[in-house]
């Protein structure tokens, strides 16, 4: 059984994602806007006057960046890219993929210290998951790797990750008989992509929602959801250079409620976290935050942690990421009533989690958060916000000492909604934003720095 929520629907596309649950209520009081921003949104999309839905963007520490989208055609929608080199600006969107059985949809993306990037994708209709890679000059092979056939039973989202050196995973979860697996494949050079591995070992239940994070010597985690029968539970399991995939693992046995939202980044000494959300009863009830951590040669904390406050409301959409001290930030949206408000905590190595503190200040309710985290100990979230009249994208940032700004509005085009913000940093702490709104009746592709 596969559990999914629709978030949005905009221009006929659909964005999938695992047991989420949303409140978006109308803005309360005054909503204090800041003044509009100096920097104007730039198009990355290509202009055939069709639309673009489910952007996503990596950054390296040198300040490469790949932005990846969807975007249609007529006919069908496909994979499409552009590449951001300091000093020079966004070389050009460019077709990362020739497959034209079906529509490609939930993108992801990453980027090795040399330039390398490598999106993943599944075909909606076609039942194929795909990833390709860019060389450092940012071509992209004409035909994509084919990562799995789900031979007319169900492939669902893909995630790949990569290590600083240019070692990748890419996973994705595929129906096999009557139930869903989660299944993993690792690409090296030379050698390139080897043969998939089975990484769940459940005989007669589903798994789902998979993501990946590799580590600077190619250890790697994936973290999916798991059902037992009657709920779903956050699983691990452990890749270990040179010796490979370990046994999957539970995070957790809970008897009540869901897991969902899960996924983990790695430190630059091979400490891992791992984040997800989880439901405390049946499908509708309130939502906490929970985070477990793993020290390399060690393994995991005894128990999770509760990062959010539930006297704060119900909350979901978390995410977390690694500065190069080891501190890790984490980011959540959560309901208290009123509005959904964003909210950060930070773990301090040796010191453990800092107290919950709102990462946002803005008046309308936010609306998916994502988050990038620099190695110079800063981080930048951005989202949606929600209000009656419509949706803009918003940014904080939080440095070191000084804590998290109330919110920047990005963009000052009043005419259409905003869509699906994402955000990518270096180690000097810039960041792009990139998203797709609606101008003139289509869902278009933009970036600005912040």
């Amino acid at each position: 059984m596969l559990l999914v929520v629709e978030l949005m629907n905009y221009c006929g596309r659909r964005l999938m994602v695992g047991l989420v649950l949303l409140w978006i209520v109308p803005g309360c009081g005054k909503t204090r806007h800041p003044a509009p921003p100096a920097v104007t949104p730039i198009v990355l999309q290509t202009a055939n006057g069709w639309s673009s839905a489910e952007p996503r963007i990596a950054m390296n520490p040198s300040g490469v960046a790949v932005s990846v989208w969807s975007q249609f055609d007529g006919t069908r929608w496909n994979v499409w890219s552009n590449r951001y080199l300091p000093g020079s600006g966004w070389q050009g969107p460019v077709l990362v993929e020739d497959d034209d059985l079906a529509d490609a949809s939930a993108l992801r993306v990453a980027i090795d210290d040399a330039g390398c990037a490598f999106v993943s994708w599944y075909d909606s209709q076609g039942g194929y998951a795909y990833v390709n890679r860019s060389d450092a000059s940012g071509a992209w092979p004409a035909s994509p790797t084919l990562l799995a056939s789900d031979s007319g039973q169900g492939i669902g989202m893909t995630d790949v990750a990569v290590s600083p050196g240019g070692i990748a995973v890419a996973v994705w979860f595929q129906k096999i008989g009557a139930h869903y697996q989660i299944w993993s494949r690792r690409y090296a050079s030379p050698g390139g992509w080897a043969a998939a591995v089975r990484l769940d070992s459940m005989v007669a239940e589903d798994g789902a929602d998979v993501s990946a994070a590799v580590d600077a010597s190619g250890n790697a985690f994936a973290i999916w959801k798991q059902s037992d029968g009657v709920r779903w539970n956050a699983w691990v399991n452990r890749y270990t250079a040179g010796a490979g995939w370990g046994a999957a693992t539970a995070l957790e046995t809970e008897s009540t409620g869901y897991a969902g939202l899960l996924s983990m980044a790695f430190d630059a000494a091979g400490n891992a976290m791992a984040i997800w959300q989880r439901e405390t009863g049946t499908p509708g009830t309130p939502t906490r935050i929970r985070a477990r951590r793993y020290v390399a040669g060690v393994g995991w904390d005894a128990s999770h942690v509760l990062l959010d406050d539930p006297a704060a409301g119900s909350a979901s959409w978390c995410h977390l990421g690694f500065d190069g001290s080891g501190t890790a930030i984490a980011i959540w949206m959560q309901y208290d009533g009123s509005r959904t408000n964003g909210w950060s905590r930070r773990y301090v190595p040796g010191a453990g989690w800092t107290a919950p503190e709102r990462f946002e200040n803005n008046g309308p309710n936010i609306f998916l958060p994502e988050l990038a985290v620099s190695a110079d100990g800063s981080a930048v979230a951005t989202w949606a916000s929600s209000t009656p009249a419509r949706s803009d994208a918003w940014a904080s940032r939080y440095t070191p000492g000084g804590g998290w700004t109330a919110g920047s509005l990005l963009e000052s085009d009043d005419s259409g909604n905003v869509y699906d913000p994402h955000v990518g940093m270096d180690d000097s702490g810039r960041a792009i934003v990139v998203w797709v709104q609606v101008m003139n009746a289509l869902t278009t592709m933009l970036a600005r720095p912040y």
